[in-house]
């Protein structure tokens, strides 16, 4: 469907797709594919900025070769969407060359499962900074990381991310995923927006 429409002047695409974790997963259907090709035909790069996925699988791979083409996305959700390697599918989003979404503003990863990897994201927040780390004591005297960051800002001022299911220490969790002290330097240096929460919050 979406290779015989166009839409010269888009803005904003959201797509739900309902694939059960079982079913054939969205690559199986050359779904990066027809959107590329959807986005080509348009040729809407100059208006296209927000791009929202629900409710699918994909595989690191082709997530990536969808998003890869798409340097000019400022805002991307990820709702209730499963990776079959969420590692490697971070891996593809701090590759620094080719760089992928390099004028991202707006990352919401939202309805994550309980046990994801939130040391994933952080890594990936690392990827798009130059920092030098140091530590210092701490008012107790213990020893703590301090971040100093280099070169120009990224363009990256947002992420939210909430878990599917609230874990019992999910207020514990969540205040230790957002204080870290790499986070808190992005806060105090380049006001970006951090936040961790279940979907009930």
């Amino acid at each position: 469907m979406l290779r015989i429409l166009q839409a010269p002047s888009l803005v904003s695409l959201s797509i739900q797709l309902f694939i059960d974790l079982y079913s054939d997963s969205p690559e199986d259907t050359d779904f990066s594919l027809n959107v590329l090709s959807f986005i080509d035909n348009s040729k809407c790069q100059a208006t296209f900025r927000s791009l929202s996925l629900s409710d699918c699988v994909f595989e690191a791979d082709d997530l990536a070769s969808l998003l890869l083409p798409l340097s000019f996305l400022t805002h991307l959700e990820l709702d209730n969407v499963e990776f079959d390697d969420e590692c490697q599918m971070f891996d593809h989003l701090k590759s620094p060359e080719p760089r992928m979404l390099p004028r991202l503003e707006v990352l919401e990863l939202r309805q994550l499962p309980k046990d994801y990897d939130f040391d994933l994201v952080e890594k990936f927040l690392k990827s798009r900074r130059q920092f030098r780390r140091t530590q210092v004591p701490s008012p107790t005297g213990r020893l703590v990381n301090e971040y100093t960051f280099e070169g120009p800002p990224d363009s990256l001022k947002q992420v939210i991310v909430t878990y599917r299911e609230a874990p019992e220490e999910m207020s514990f969790k969540t205040r230790a995923q957002e204080d870290t002290s790499f986070i808190n330097a992005l806060r105090r240096q380049y006001g970006v927006v951090v936040s961790v929460s279940d979907c009930s919050a």
